[in-house]
């Protein structure tokens, strides 16, 4: 676990997560469960957000990147399905992957590999005659991939981040800090769950 937590307090929260989850209402969904677990370990912690610190460092580490990530689009021939491939790569700064990784390695191989069927010319079509894109934030650290692929689009762009904590998930504060106000109109879903919880 990489919360911001005393090592002490880890085992104390993983008991306190098994009691939750037994008593979980099983018919919810994943995410639901997991942001009503998050939401009692805040209570019990009295703490306001587990993964600030985590967060932060997520993200300076990214910005690291961001000069090269920028450039390989600039120097791309297809600037959209380059940044599209960048945006994606930013899942692997997800806290919840536990694999060991080499960016510099995933990089490579990210453009060396096929988008499958023709979703990048569907997309690129239902692009061209929107009035705007919605884009869900996910994971902090993923916020400046997604900086690079809002900066190359011509398409206006609302750029929605969770509303309270929800684990590694940005927060509004955590996209200004990747300077993704500068390319997009910045909202909160509202919901304090992971993934993307609407319900009915």
């Amino acid at each position: 676990m990489n919360a911001d937590i005393q090592k002490e307090s880890r085992q104390e929260i993983l008991n306190w997560i098994q009691i939750d989850l037994k008593q979980a209402d099983k018919s919810l969904p994943p995410a639901k469960i997991a942001g009503e677990i998050y939401l009692d370990i805040l209570k019990q912690t009295g703490a306001e957000d587990l993964f600030a610190n985590y967060k932060k460092k997520s993200i300076s580490e990214a910005l690291k990147l961001y000069p090269q990530l920028k450039s390989m689009i600039d120097q791309a021939e297809d600037k959209l399905d380059a940044a599209i491939r960048i945006s994606a790569l930013g899942n692997i700064l997800d806290i919840s992957n536990p694999n060991q990784y080499d960016l510099n390695f995933e990089i490579e191989r990210l453009f060396h590999q096929k988008i499958q069927g023709d979703s990048l010319e569907i997309f690129r079509e239902k692009l061209s005659e929107a009035k705007f894109l919605l884009v869900l934030a996910d994971n902090a650290g993923e916020t400046v991939f997604d900086k690079v692929l809002l900066e190359a689009l011509d398409t206006p762009v609302i750029y929605a981040v969770k509303g309270s904590p929800a684990f590694d998930d940005a927060l509004i504060e955590d996209a200004k800090r990747a300077g993704i106000d500068q390319a997009a109109e910045l909202i909160t879903s509202g919901t304090p769950f992971p993934g993307t919880y609407l319900p009915s």
